[in-house]
């Protein structure tokens, strides 16, 4: 039977009104038996973000995914367990005394994770180190007594080490659970799937002379290859892996495992850093992959009978956390989250508010008494005194708010964003975003400039049906930057930066397509100032002319070839060593128009096979390579 988009969407909210009935029924304190536990503690969130080499991972995702599956309706405040923090017994289960003496040291551990020494951020982060491992344990309990999954919102702490600190993970969650049931008698043979980017190599270390634990890992990155263990697999997938191959790769290796060996119960190291847009990583696995990947593994566990234990380890974009909701939402209404449904879908999240929007609160701050400006109110007319004609300045911060970028920001450490507008250039309409009400640079966080631009239809392409040209609002400028940041090796400063990002790139490219929208524009575009600029939009748009679309493509193709991270390639780029195959001449970046269709007409002219056609012969004619 083939399902209509309507149709899937129809059966995505039926489904998610019964899983919010199970979790009605279960708060009134009807025996509901839940899907799958949940385990989180409050001070699994730590104060602050990650001054040190763990920037980019999230502290508050944990209180992110619970939050939103509580606003989802489909989890039970009955179904959410709060751990313990673990005793000294159970840490030494794996620990040796005089690493655990060490941790409890003032300032200590911050030095073990390459921080700042900060004694009051040193025990906060002890303390969320303790009772995220304390849920693990929590949640093996619960699989080795009967529960068939339990998520513990934290952990997967797969670097540490019996004696050392390591990959910022303090002690080792998952082995000190495992030793945990083996302890009580609950568990003799446990396996572990480590499908985080990085291998778990604190974990196999562990483990190493132990038969009783198999450790199956699926990774781009190890730090320890496991010698003589016969209950061990560990598979390395080169840099650029996408999903068939990712998919392929763990489905084929779990089945030999299983085939192997015979798990009482198997804890999932669930790592998002195999997503493609991480920052750590350098796998392209998408959305889909990423989930595809956790129901697989969870769906062959179930049907084997085997409990499954899992936990969140690393992830390091600011959509690391949907990753894992996708996930638990799937697990917990019995059905895989339908597209609309998940927080990562910007554009879905962003067009039902939009639609929302009034014109009223576009124009917050205009006189509902002048006659003048309430007819332009109730026609919605342009204005020449409006951001773009449409939006008052307190109008625009109303938008930034109803959308959660400001929230974002908050998020991110700036509690006061202040919005100004400047729009007495038509070409030039301006909006920044400072942090407090400083105007300088020191405070600014956001510059965008826009415009309204119209390209040229090609003849060839009007004689094929397309109009004479497209209107579209037009990114001038873009300038998203967090002022208080450092550069650093894993934080490396890309051309044209004097600050690190803000990670909020996708955000406001919804925002400004959904202003597109309002606006009565065909498309979103912007000309690529550098190769980095063009590879982030490319996920979205497409250059207009089919041969500088072509040409990108073979550019990126000869980036690929040398597997440079992206920052690094933008820099060779910028420096002249992308050469001509056949002339070994520079081949220097051209900023060209690259646009993001809202209209069917703009989708339709690049749909065309004429089009189609072009791109491939372009492609096809360059030939470069990466001098490195």
């Amino acid at each position: 039977m083939r399902w209509t988009g309507r149709t899937r969407s129809l059966l995505g909210t039926a489904r998610l009104a019964v899983a919010r009935g199970r979790a009605l029924l279960s708060n009134l304190g009807l025996p509901v038996e839940p899907r799958a536990r949940l385990v989180y503690h409050e001070e699994y969130v730590t104060t602050e973000r990650d001054a040190g080499a763990r920037h980019a991972f999230d502290v508050n995702r944990a209180a992110k995914i619970l939050e939103q599956l509580y606003r989802a309706g489909v989890v039970s405040p009955a179904q959410v367990l709060a751990p313990e923090v673990p005793s000294r017994e159970q840490l030494e289960l794996v620990h040796t005394a005089g690493y655990l003496d060490e941790l409890a040291t003032p300032g200590r551990l911050a030095e073990l994770l390459f921080m700042p020494r900060d004694p009051f951020r040193d025990n906060t982060l002890y303390q969320a180190f303790l009772r995220q491992t304390g849920g693990t344990v929590l949640a093996a309990e619960q699989c080795a007594l009967g529960c068939a999954t339990a998520f513990n919102l934290g952990g997967g702490f797969h670097h540490a080490q019996r004696d050392r600190a390591e990959g910022f993970c303090a002690l080792n969650d998952v082995a000190i659970a495992a030793r945990h049931l083996q302890h009580l008698g609950l568990a003799k043979n446990l396996l572990v799937i480590d499908l985080d980017f990085h291998a778990g190599n604190g974990t196999a270390q562990i483990f190493h002379e132990d038969e009783s634990v198999f450790t199956f890992s699926v990774h781009g990155q190890i730090w320890h290859q496991v010698e003589g263990k016969r209950h061990n697999l560990d598979v390395e997938l080169p840099p650029g892996t996408e999903d068939e191959a990712y998919l392929k790769a763990i489905r084929k290796n779990l089945e030999l495992v299983l085939e192997r060996f015979h798990p009482d119960v198997a804890f999932y190291v669930a790592g998002a850093d195999p997503h493609e847009e991480d920052t750590f990583g350098d796998f392209r696995v998408s959305d889909d992959g990423m989930l595809d990947r956790d129901l697989h593994v969870w769906r062959r566990l179930r049907d084997a009978g085997i409990p499954c234990v899992v936990t969140l380890a690393g992830g390091y974009s600011p959509f690391a956390w949907t990753i894992a909701y996708n996930f638990i939402f799937s697990v917990l209404t019995g059905h895989r989250i339908e597209p609309a449904f998940r927080p990562g879908n910007i554009e879905a999240q962003y067009r039902r508010i939009k639609e929302k929007l009034t014109v009223a609160e576009l124009r917050a701050g205009l006189n509902p008494d002048a006659e003048e400006d309430l007819q332009e109110m109730v026609e919605g007319r342009s204005s020449p005194g409006l951001f773009m004609g449409t939006y008052t300045t307190e109008g625009l911060r109303v938008v930034l708010e109803r959308y959660g970028f400001f929230q974002l920001l908050r998020e991110r450490g700036f509690e006061a964003p202040q919005l100004t507008t400047h729009t007495t250039d038509p070409d030039r309409q301006i909006a920044r975003i400072y942090q407090g009400p400083a105007r300088d640079p020191a405070h600014l966080l956001v510059e965008v400039v826009v415009r309204y631009r119209k390209l040229v239809v090609p003849p060839e392409a009007v004689a094929q049906g397309c109009p004479e040209d497209y209107r579209l609002l037009s990114i001038e400028w873009l300038l998203m930057q967090n002022p208080v940041a450092s550069f650093s090796l894993d934080r490396q400063r890309f051309p044209g930066q004097r600050f690190p990002g803000l990670g909020l790139g996708r955000w406001m490219v919804e925002l400004l397509r959904m202003m597109a929208e309002r606006l009565d524009c065909d498309g979103l575009g912007n000309i690529p100032e550098h190769y980095h600029n063009a590879y982030l939009y490319s996920k979205q748009m497409l250059f207009f002319d089919p041969v500088d679309q072509g040409r990108f493509e073979a550019i990126r193709a000869a980036v690929s070839a040398v597997a440079l991270p992206l920052v690094e390639a933008s820099d060779a780029i910028d420096d002249g060593k992308l050469r001509d195959v056949e002339s070994a001449a520079p081949v220097l970046w051209e900023g060209k128009p690259q646009v993001m269709p809202v209209k069917p007409a703009l989708n339709a002219y690049f749909a065309r096979p004429a089009y189609i056609k072009a791109v491939a012969a372009a492609r096809a004619a360059f030939h470069f390579r990466l001098a490195v």
